[in-house]
């Protein structure tokens, strides 16, 4: 991954930086921290492994808290339950 994505952003003046979740963005989580980091842009990120590699924060849904929710579910016909319907809670981290 080069740093031309983020000299883009400094060029456009974009004010900070939303990094999605996928296997590019979290394979090389890492170096995106960095990259940030280096050229100043604040950044949220998807998941909490980008936190623990430097980054500035993250805002997801809590994995454990909505494992539990379905883990409540009767059956795979559940599904279309009203339980689904229901808020995940919500990390900022």
């Amino acid at each position: 991954m080069t740093a031309r994505p983020f000299t883009t952003l400094d060029q456009r003046g974009a004010g900070a930086l939303f990094a999605g979740m996928g296997s590019f963005t979290f394979s090389h989580r890492e170096r995106i921290v960095a990259l940030a980091a280096r050229h100043r842009v604040p950044a949220i990120y998807q998941v909490r492994e980008f936190v623990a590699a430097g980054g500035l924060m993250s805002y997801s849904p809590s994995i454990p808290a909505a494992y539990r929710q379905v883990g409540r579910l009767p059956s795979a016909a559940a599904f279309r339950c009203k339980h689904l319907k229901q808020k995940v809670r919500h990390d900022i981290i």
